[in-house]
C-alpha cells in the first residue's frame, strides 16, 4: 500500500496502464482486430477515462469501504490521508 501522494499516485498510474493495456490487448485479440495501430488509438482514451474514474470514483469509495473494517494495529501510524508527504518512509 502507498504510504505517501507519491506513491499513490505511481501505483495508481502503473496499475491503470497495465490494466488498459492488457484489457485492449484481449479485446483487439476478440474481436480480430489486434494491431499496434489500433491498439494505439484505443489506448490513450482508455487510459485517461480509467484514471480519472479511478482518482475521482473507486479510489475514495475503495479507502471509505476498507477503512471501515481495517484499523491500524497499536502504534502504527495512520497513512490514509497522505499528510506526511516529504517524509521518506525507511526499510529496515
Amino acid at each position: 500500500m502507498p504510504r505517501n501522494f507519491k506513491e499513490a499516485l505511481l501505483f495508481t498510474t502503473l496499475m491503470c496502464s497495465m490494466m488498459v493495456l492488457g484489457m485492449s490487448i484481449w479485446n483487439l485479440f476478440i474481436v480480430g482486430q489486434l494491431s499496434l495501430h489500433h491498439l494505439t488509438i484505443g489506448y490513450i482514451p482508455g487510459f485517461i477515462t480509467a484514471f480519472l474514474l479511478d482518482v475521482i470514483l473507486v479510489g475514495p469509495i475503495a479507502r471509505f469501504i476498507l477503512s471501515s473494517f481495517q484499523k491500524p494495529f497499536a502504534g502504527e501510524e495512520e497513512v490514509e490521508d497522505f499528510q506526511d508527504d516529504d517524509e521518506i518512509p525507511t526499510i529496515i
